[in-house]
């Protein structure tokens, strides 16, 4: 009996703990983001409208509605697609295999894909700016 009685106590003791979940989403990362620089090894004119690329975050729902131009898309494909970040400000797309490592500063928000150490130039740094 006595052990029955301390294993409940402790089923409640571990119930009752704080929960250290490193999946809670940055609520920093909510609202709208237009893109104003993109950081990289790669060609684009000098005279690309970025204001066309935004992010909206949804961080009650892990949610990311994408739009970019119809010509070009950079951070990822347009459309509504489930998200998840950790402690370490890691953000992914969830059924993606790429992941970015996110800073907000102010009203700047920078996303750094996490890139493949045996690929030299597929390092990009997409920067975005609070609308």
């Amino acid at each position: 009996m006595k052990k029955i009685l301390l294993f409940i106590i402790l089923i409640g003791f571990i119930s009752c703990s704080d929960n250290n979940d490193e999946s809670a989403i940055d609520s920093a990362l909510e609202g709208e983001w237009v893109l104003i620089d993109v950081l990289c090894y790669c060609a684009f004119s000098e005279n690309v409208d970025f204001s066309t690329h935004r992010l909206v975050f949804d961080t009650n729902t892990n949610e990311i509605v994408i739009s970019n131009n119809p010509d070009r898309s950079f951070f990822y494909d347009a459309g509504t697609y489930n998200f998840s970040s950790n402690q370490d400000k890691v953000l992914q797309i969830v059924g993606s295999d790429k992941s970015y490592v996110y800073e907000i500063d102010g009203d700047v928000l920078s996303l750094t894909y996490v890139d493949n150490p045996m690929i030299a130039d597929d390092e990009v740094t997409y920067k975005y700016i609070k609308n």
